[in-house]
Parts: structure tokens; sequence; C-alpha cells
């Protein structure tokens, strides 16, 4: 094999151009110079190869925008409806305020137009700098956990020639092509390391996702690149100074800072959009709140950062762009130990956690749901809801006519009204707030500094976990909070989770469960040092002695 890549270590487009005479050729002509230049073998590898597409972006391919970016034109539209409404505000000309008013509507923008509309907006005052590369790297993108979709091609080299670990992945890239080039990489390998790492924005095409294509074909180069594409996937593989396993590339993002992977899930959205600001969270949500903890009370004796917090019912100045919004989960208890990355730990200050339903409740409530009961109850709360719109409808009509003839309105005119049914749910027996330290229905609550929110009845033990992580935008107005996160792009029941924007209301995030942190980062201002004696007396006494366990 090393023979054939020091015979074809020259560029394929090199050689191509080295064959070419001043005069014009016929493509017959071409073929054959190539063929007496470099041989059959390779003048048919050449031709059959696929070429390289004239991309520098991923959201650049067709192939790669029909699947790894689902709506990202819906995105791109609300960024720039959002984006023009904040322009406006900011303009006082009248001429110039026209001048905006009369630009083509949103809905219409579509293709170059509306790329161009974007472009424009990043050069106006209302779009941070930051902002820019989210946009345009991550808007639409699919909604998965990024983990496995990259791995380092300097990495894959080592494993293949023992190629240097501080190779640039842009050599690494030029490396495989001429690997590929010279034959010495299958096809059906080549096919997965398009799909895992950036060849994929100049080589993916229809199918470029078909694991099938990665079938070994029986030829003789197969054994070592079956061993080494499975080395190289391997977490347990380790290479000193090279990122390893799925979770490969949060380290080469947070080196790099590019855009690497084809999907994302909120808290890795969260963490690229933070890394744009010049800050590095540790991965997981979990150890994202924890480190903005950290930084707004100080650790191991090192003072808070200046400008940083971490809060429970934010106050409206505090939801400002750049900051980070986590939610727990309300909704259920992890019945099996989560990763560390989930778990919520007790955070010094806070007392008000919410109370999801607990398992076992949960489990009685689905047993009713799907009982003859339970349908029976829902069919008649379906006809009671309905009948009351109805009942309503002709007491308004009734009020209004009555209103009109100058006479008092009387209920029984309109009849009865409808009566809702029994209830036969399961009777819960929790509150909307999670106990502190103590039994409650059989179940003790551990709500300690440092460790994980946990409830025991002695036997069976559940877990309070994360549920979602974003990042504040713009806040509009308190009924208008502009946020960069995970969320659904089609309405209704066509459900479609994309990294995108959204709006929320200030009253949403005052929710017992619901947290904003901030830390300035290296493209935001750094705000006045922290008074200590401003903290409250609890927390003070509360973190210095158990915050280190964090």
């Amino acid at each position: 094999m090393k023979e054939a890549i020091a015979r074809d270590r020259v560029a394929p487009r090199t050689l191509l151009a080295r064959t070419r005479p001043a005069v014009a050729r016929t493509r017959h002509a071409q073929v054959l110079a190539l063929q007496r230049s470099i041989g059959n073998a390779a003048t048919r590898r050449l031709l059959l190869r696929t070429p390289r597409k004239p991309y520098e972006h991923q959201w650049e391919n067709p192939a790669l925008v029909a699947t790894i970016y689902p709506a990202r034109e819906q995105m791109l539209r609300k960024f720039v409806g959002i984006y023009r409404e904040i322009e406006l505000g900011d303009v006082t000309d009248p001429a110039e305020r026209r001048r905006l008013l009369e630009s083509t509507p949103v809905e219409a923008l579509a293709g170059d137009a509306l790329m161009a509309e974007v472009r424009r907006l990043f050069d106006t005052t209302a779009v941070p700098d930051w902002l820019e590369p989210l946009v345009l790297d991550y808007a639409g993108m699919r909604y998965a956990s990024a983990h496995g979709s990259y791995y380092s091609p300097v990495r894959l080299l080592h494993l293949v020639e023992q190629a240097p670990v501080d190779m640039s992945p842009a050599d690494a890239i030029a490396r495989l092509e001429a690997l590929h080039d010279a034959g010495d990489i299958p096809e059906w390998a080549w096919h997965k390391i398009v799909r895992l790492t950036e060849l994929r924005t100049y080589y993916a095409g229809e199918g470029w996702e078909d694991k099938a294509a990665e079938t070994p074909g029986g030829g003789p180069k197969d054994a070592l690149w079956i061993s080494a594409l499975a080395k190289w996937t391997d977490k347990d593989v380790r290479v000193k100074g090279l990122s390893r396993g799925a979770t490969g590339w949060r380290s080469e993002v947070r080196r790099r800072n590019a855009v690497l992977t084809t999907r994302m899930v909120c808290d890795q959205l969260s963490e690229v959009t933070q890394k744009q600001r010049g800050i590095e969270l540790a991965g997981g949500i979990s150890r994202n709140a924890r480190q903005f903890v950290r930084a707004a009370l100080g650790r191991n004796g090192a003072k808070p950062v200046p400008g940083a917090f971490f809060k429970q019912a934010p106050a409206f100045e505090d939801l400002r762009p750049g900051a980070a919004l986590f939610w727990i989960n309300d909704t259920k208890w992890a019945t099996k130990k989560p990763d560390d990355s989930n778990m919520v730990y007790a955070i010094p200050g806070v007392t008000d956690y919410p109370m999801p339903p607990p398992p076992d409740y949960v489990a009685e409530w689905k047993a009713w749901r799907d009982s003859d009961a339970g349908r029976a109850w829902r069919k008649a709360e379906r006809a009671y809801k309905r009948d009351l719109r109805a009942y309503e409808r002709k007491v308004k009509k009734a009020k209004k006519a009555a209103a009109k003839a100058g006479a008092a309105f009387d209920p029984a005119s309109v009849g009865e009204a409808p009566v809702a049914p029994v209830n036969t749910q399961p009777r819960y027996m929790e509150g909307e707030l999670l106990p502190h330290d103590r039994e409650s229905n059989g179940f003790t609550y551990t709500v300690t500094l440092g460790q994980p929110i946990t409830r025991t009845d002695g036997e069976v033990t559940h877990w309070l976990t994360w549920r979602h992580q974003a990042t504040v935008l713009a806040p509009l107005s308190r009924s208008r909070i502009v946020t960069w996160e995970t969320t659904d792009a089609l309405p209704g029941e066509d459900k479609l989770s994309v990294s995108g924007f959204r709006e929320r209301t200030a009253a949403s995030l005052a929710r017992p469960g619901v947290f904003v942190g901030y830390m300035p980062g290296t493209v935001d201002p750094v705000e006045p040092e922290v008074d200590d004696a401003a903290l409250p007396d609890v927390v003070e006494e509360l973190f210095k002695t158990m915050l280190n366990s964090w």
C-alpha cells in the first residue's frame, strides 16, 4: 500500500493538469493521455470517483441540507422576522423606517434572497457577533444527540499509518483524499469516512447516510480498514492528544470552534452557543448548571466570577442576551440512576423545587386511563366541555339580546348549564413543591447540598433530573423573550424538532424548577465585581462548607 501511496502522492488535480497540453483535446484524447501518464487502473479510479464539490460549509451542500437541516429556511425566516423588528426599534430616521417597513415580506423570502437578508442583518447592530456563526451553522438542524456523528480524521490516519497527532484536520482530509484517489481506501470504507468527517461537505450526495453502503466487498484491503475503522470509533482505544469515542466531537468543537456534527440536542446546542461567547461548558445539563453555580458563588476559596449569577425566578433584567436557561423535569422521576450529566444536585440557596408525579401514581393513572372507567370518564369529559362551550355561547347571545331590548337577562331562558361528570381519576396526594429532607406518603426526600436530589422508600430510589437547556437571545418584552434552543419547527401535531428560535414569557420562566445562569464571555463587557457582603446570609453559610463537593 505504501508503494501505491508514494506513486500517487501527487494530487489528482495536479496529475490532470500535468497531462493537459495547451491545445484543446477531445475527451477520448484526454483519457488516453491520462492512461499513459498514470496507468489504466489509476485512470479508472479517477473517472469513477465522485468529484469534490465546491462547498465550504455543510449547509451549502443540497444533499446535507435535505437531511441535516430539515427546517433551515423556516428558522432563517424566523431569524429575519425577529431581528428586523429589533432593527426597526433602533431606527429613528423616517425614511429609513419606511424603507425597512416596505422590505420584502418575511414569508416571501427564500433561497439566495433569504440568505442575503440574513447577512444584511448580520451587519446591523441588532445581531450580536457571536450569534452569526450559530445561525449559519445550526439554524434548522435536526434534533438528535451529536454523539457518534463525528470522529477525528487525524485519529483515523494515526491508527492507519501512524500520522502525527498534531497534524492539522485540513492536512488529514487532504491525505485521506489522496489515499482514496490511489485506490487504497475501499469505497465502502470511504463512504463511512465521508459520513463521519468533514469530508461529507465535499463528497456527500444522495444516500450519504445509508450504512448499507458500508458493507465490506471482499477486497484485498478490507481487513486493514475493518480493523482501522473499528478502532477509530472505539472509545476504549486511546490515542494521546486526540479525541475518542462518540463524544469526541465535543473536544474538537472546543478546540476548533467549528460546526462538525450533523445533529444536536438542547444542552449540546447550548454548549456550542456559549463557546461562541468564549465560555467552555463541561457538557450535559447538570454539569453545565453546576458550572454556572460555581461561577456565581466561587469555589475552593476563589472569588465569584464578576457579573456571573445563577437564579431561580429571575428578574426581567436577568434575561439578557447570552444567558443560559435550565429546566428541571417536573413531569417524571428517573426510576433508574441517570448519568451524572443529568442528575439535579441541590443548589445553594434554593428551597423550591418542582414535585414531579411519583412513578407509582403515574402507573396507577395510566392503568385507570386504559380501563373502562377511564375511557368512559374521558368521553364524558369531552362531551361536557363541548356542551359547556355551546352553553356559554348561548348565554352570551341571550345577554346581548336582552341588553339590546333594554331588559334584564333571564338565566332560565337559556336552560340548565351542563354538569361536569364525576371525576374518577386516581387521587393525587402530593403537592406542587418537593418535600425537603422529610417523609411524605412513604418516601423520604433528600435535598442535600452537593448531592443528587432523590426520593426513596428504602427499597427503590428515584432521581430528580434536568429536562431542557436554552439560551436567551432578545428580551423584547415580558411577554416575548426570544430564545435559541431546540424547538418544534412545525405547529400542531406534526412535530419536527430542530435547532432554532422560540418565544417564551417572563412569567413562564419564573416557575419553580426554571433557572437562569449567566457568565460574561470574552465577547461581553465584564460587569462590576459582586460584593460578597450582598449575598444572603443563608447562602453564605450554606455554600462555604458544601460547595466544594460540586
